[in-house]
């Protein structure tokens, strides 16, 4: 069934919005090669596009593992590095430190 102004206007602005940015991502990937987009993004932010998900993936886990008590394992899940063993090897390539000891720097020593 084809959408029609009106069918497209009593749908939840949510979805309306959701639908919209939808076709904008897909527009965009669309009209630009891979190798322009990734100009691009280095161009705008000054590492690959690659190196920006690591940063935002770790980020991610940084902040989970100083806030929660979440395994290695669910942690690596959540962030998309899909294995515990995969999320301490980008720990160490990019921080230099293994995830558990980055958590132990945020706990308070507990009294004897």
């Amino acid at each position: 069934m084809p959408t029609t102004p009106m069918a497209h206007s009593k749908l939840p602005s949510r979805t309306r919005k959701g639908r919209a940015a939808k076709e904008t991502a897909v527009s965009i990937l669309d009209v630009q090669s891979a190798r322009t987009l990734a100009r691009r993004f280095a161009n705008a932010t000054g590492t690959t596009p690659r190196q920006g998900l690591i940063s935002q993936r770790l980020a991610l886990a940084q902040r989970l593992l100083e806030t929660t008590n979440l395994s290695i394992e669910q942690i690596a899940e959540r962030c998309g590095f899909g294995t515990g063993s995969a999320l301490r090897e980008q720990f160490a390539r990019h921080l230099q430190t293994r995830p558990l000891a980055y958590r132990r720097s945020f706990r308070q020593p507990t009294a004897p």
